[in-house]
C-alpha cells in the first residue's frame, strides 16, 4: 500500500529538467570539479543521493566524491564498491555496475548507527563498522577523483568518467520511503517538499561550482520527453537494480 501511495503522487508531478556534469572519457587527472562546502550541519549523519551513469568498463577505484582536510584526507570518499569516512573503510559493496546505464545511489550514515546504502530506491544488505564519532567540516569536496592531499594529489585510475546528475547532501540519515521517493521521481526533478529543507549541498550549488580540464555541464535533454510511464517504469523494475552479478 504505501508503495502504491507514493508512486500515485509522483505521477502527478511535473518535469523540470535537470543539468547533467560530463567527466570525458578517456580519464585525466585534469578533470573534475572542486568545492567547498558548509559541512557542519552533518558532523554525526548524512545521506548523499545522486543518478550516477559510468561511461567506461568500471573498476572498483572509480572514486567520483573525496572529501578531504587537513588532517584526513580520506574523510569521505565514495566510490563504485566501496565507501571511506574517517579514513575507516566503511563497507565494500561488491557490486558492479553496467557502462552507460543510469542508476540512482544514496548512501547514508549515522554516528553509532551504521551505514545503509540503496540502488534505485532498494536497500542493498551490506556489512560494515559501526563507526562512531564525527565529520571535520571545513574541508575541501573533489567530484571525480581522490584527493591523496587537499585539493589535489589525483593518479590516473581512480578517476571518473561518465555522468552525474541530481546529486544532493542530506543533514540526517534518511529512511527507504524518503529514498525511494527520490528514486521514482527520476533524475529530471528537483528535490521539494519537506526534503527540501534537509538538503545542506544542493545540486543547484554543485553545478555552479568550479570545474577543470574538460568536464561539461550540459542539458539533460532526455528530460523532456520524461512522462508518467517513466515513473511507472522505475516502478516495475526498482527490484531489479540492473546490477551484474
Amino acid at each position: 500500500m504505501l508503495h502504491n501511495k507514493i508512486l500515485l503522487l509522483l505521477i502527478v508531478a511535473v518535469v523540470t529538467g535537470i543539468k547533467v556534469l560530463r567527466f570525458p572519457y578517456p580519464t585525466s587527472t585534469s578533470n573534475y570539479v572542486l568545492l567547498k562546502p558548509n559541512f557542519h550541519p552533518i558532523q554525526s549523519q548524512f545521506t548523499i543521493c545522486s543518478w550516477i551513469k559510468s561511461s567506461k568498463k568500471i573498476s572498483d577505484h572509480e572514486d567520483f566524491w573525496s572529501y578531504a582536510v587537513p588532517v584526513e584526507r580520506n574523510m569521505m570518499i565514495l566510490s563504485n564498491n566501496y565507501a571511506f569516512l574517517k579514513g575507516t573503510q566503511l563497507v565494500n559493496f561488491g557490486n558492479k555496475f553496467i557502462p552507460l546505464i543510469w542508476y540512482h545511489r544514496c548512501y547514508s550514515w549515522k554516528s553509532g548507527g551504521g551505514v545503509s546504502y540503496y540502488i534505485n530506491g532498494v536497500e542493498v544488505p551490506v556489512s560494515s563498522d559501526n563507526l562512531t564519532g564525527a565529520i571535520t567540516p571545513g574541508g575541501t569536496l573533489v567530484l571525480g577523483q581522490e584527493q591523496d592531499s587537499v585539493g589535489g594529489g589525483f593518479v590516473q585510475g581512480e578517476d571518473f568518467a561518465g555522468d552525474i546528475a541530481n546529486m544532493n547532501v542530506f543533514r540526517s540519515k534518511l529512511n527507504f520511503e524518503d529514498i525511494s521517493k527520490l528514486y521514482f521521481k527520476g533524475r529530471c526533478w528537483e528535490v521539494e517538499g519537506l526534503l527540501r529543507a534537509e538538503v545542506i549541498l544542493s545540486w543547484e550549488e554543485i553545478t555552479m561550482a568550479t570545474r577543470y580540464g574538460h568536464v561539461e555541464l550540459l542539458e539533460d535533454s532526455t528530460c523532456e520527453t520524461e512522462d508518467e510511464a517513466d515513473v511507472i517504469l522505475r516502478f516495475l523494475e526498482r527490484k531489479k537494480c540492473l546490477l551484474v552479478e
